[in-house]
């Protein structure tokens, strides 16, 4: 789809360089849904959004406040979770260790866009593909993995790095090969932070997907 390649070589420019054991004290179901019985919503927003702004607590609105300045707006995929404000407190700690990784920012993002395809989640891809255009992966990289094609890779790091988080979504397991050429290529910690990285953005696709979280008005669908 030559539009859509077109839209993601424009937004590249634009693109954002940020981008336990039981409680048995824990509330019941009911009381904890008790505060946000206001939240479901069959709008075009979602099947679950932010409480109104009136009936939030302190750290929801500073939730609320922080995070609708990361799109210029109330949306994404937090916008569900300030709901549960411990647990997206939880969640936005994992992103910013995540985000101090050495893992080079180009490897992230194509990391980021196979967890994107696998979960064909809409919004993920149109944050993270031109973040991956900007940080130095190729267009044509990014649109054959959006049309479900085996990428041409140029580079030994995005293919070793590619490889091994597709093979770790699709087959739940890292064959030998690829698990020694990802540990050469990043060593110990770095390995440990992109499986962790993979597994958080999963999480992301998951709440994005299950509580339809839209994309902008205007943004043309990937999948």
């Amino acid at each position: 789809m030559k539009g859509y390649l077109l839209f993601l070589l424009l937004a590249s420019l634009f693109a954002s360089s940020e981008l336990v054991a039981e409680d048995q004290s824990a509330p019941s179901i009911d009381a904890a849904n008790a505060t946000g019985k206001h939240a479901l919503s069959a709008t075009p927003s979602g099947r679950i959004t932010a409480p109104p702004v009136s009936e939030m607590t302190e750290d929801q609105k500073a939730l609320y406040d922080k995070e609708s300045g990361t799109f210029s707006g109330p949306i994404g995929p937090r916008m569900p979770l300030i709901n549960s404000a411990e647990v997206e407190r939880a969640w936005d700690q994992l992103s910013a260790a995540l985000a101090k990784s050495a893992l080079p920012r180009n490897l992230r993002e194509l990391a980021i866009l196979t967890v994107a395809v696998t979960w064909r989640s809409e919004f993920e891809w149109y944050v993270h593909s031109p973040a991956a255009v900007r940080f130095g992966i190729d267009p044509s990289i990014v649109e054959a993995m959006r049309k479900g094609q085996e990428p041409a890779f140029t580079a030994d790091d995005q293919r070793i790095v590619y490889r091994y988080a597709t093979e770790l979504q699709r087959t739940h397991q890292v064959s030998d090969d690829a698990y020694a050429a990802a540990w050469k290529l990043l060593g110990t910690k770095t390995l440990v932070d992109l499986t962790v990285l993979i597994g958080h953005y999963t999480s992301v696709s998951m709440t994005l997907n299950a509580h339809k979280v839209p994309i902008p008005d205007g943004v043309p669908r990937a999948f």
